[in-house]
């Protein structure tokens, strides 16, 4: 790479750094001042130290409440084999295991989202991160091989619908 190259690189990555910080640069500050957690104040010394194992901070944090509280249960509707594996062999820490796995899947999700579609800016760019992981987490086709499109449907909105209220709590 010729010098000019090199030197217009380093100019754009450090505008880009100014203009878009990560929300995971004060991780720790996240997690503490977002009060109230909508029932799960109980949780959230779980969750919160799994979001912060797993670099599940900042808006990511807020949609792994939102999963929590869309899901109504704190397995977060987890029902992989390899957790369930997990949670058998440690029965003790099955909140902390769910939290973990489900931290992994949005911050995972996050990250193939932002490789194949651009940076998450906005507001609507975050629902758009909702949508894909809605994909993912709660799929039309099921294990089972049957169809749940009303699933995926409800998913999505009340991910969106907790993730407002966590956000709006900031």
């Amino acid at each position: 790479m010729s010098k000019l190259k090199r030197i217009i690189t380093a100019i754009a990555f450090a505008i880009i750094s100014i203009w878009y910080q990560p929300d995971w640069i004060n991780a720790a500050e996240t997690i503490t001042k977002r009060p109230p957690y909508h029932g799960l104040d109980d949780e959230i010394p779980i969750i919160g130290a799994a979001a912060e194992r797993n670099n599940c901070n900042g808006k990511l944090f807020s949609i792994l409440l939102a999963i929590r509280k869309a899901e109504g249960t704190p397995t977060f509707g987890i029902d992989h084999p390899a957790c369930r594996d997990m949670v058998e062999k440690d029965p003790n820490n099955a909140a902390d295991i769910y939290a973990s796995f489900a931290a992994r899947t949005v911050r995972n999700n996050f990250r193939r989202f932002e490789e194949t579609q651009y940076p998450v800016i906005s507001y609507q760019d975050w629902i758009e991160f909702i949508n894909y992981l809605g994909n993912v987490y709660c799929p039309v086709r099921q294990a089972d091989g049957t169809d749940d499109p009303q699933g995926n449907i409800s998913w999505k909105k009340n991910v969106k619908y907790w993730f407002r209220k966590f956000e709006a709590t900031e």
